[in-house]
């Protein structure tokens, strides 16, 4: 990413220099200070290269301008997928207290239920445990009173 914001500077600075380099050349050689001359080859002249300096500088200022928005636009729009994904994060988060609350409401129904049924057992045992004493009770009680009827029949007799 860009550091400082600074992203196409360069390349503004060297187009707004070419642009102030070439408007100089032209100048000089429109107010005389330099000649038109040819360079190197003939149909290269002090005027075209002039030209041609404004021409790159314009160039380069507007690559650079661009370069500078275009990061812009993306810092922004990763900004904007950066909130939208805190946002998510939070919701994530929100979503998973909820379910955490809900396991342990399962839990604790879970243990409760498990208790009520050991109660339960436990009461079942001890139900069983009295109806057996009281069928034994019953058979001893049962057996006492047939004897005492067989102690009444001999003792009529």
């Amino acid at each position: 990413m860009a550091e400082g914001g600074r992203s196409g500077s360069t390349l503004i600075g060297l187009g707004a220099f070419l642009i102030f380099l070439g408007t100089l050349f032209f100048l000089a050689v429109y107010l005389g200070y330099l000649q038109n001359q040819t360079w190197i080859f003939p149909w290269i002249t002090t005027y075209r290269v002039a030209l041609g300096g404004l021409i790159l500088g314009l160039i380069l200022l507007a690559a650079g301008l661009y370069t500078r928005s275009a990061v812009k636009r993306y810092e922004r729009r990763l900004e904007e997928l950066e909130q939208a994904r805190r946002q998510q994060e939070a919701l994530l988060r929100a979503k998973a207290i909820e379910l955490g609350k809900a396991r342990a409401e399962a839990e604790r129904k879970a243990i409760a239920l498990k208790l009520t049924h050991a109660r339960l057992k436990k009461a079942r045992l001890k139900a069983e445990k009295r109806k057996q004493s009281l069928l034994r009770v019953r058979g001893k009680l049962g057996e006492r009173s047939k004897r005492l009827k067989r102690i009444r029949k001999l003792a009529e007799v």
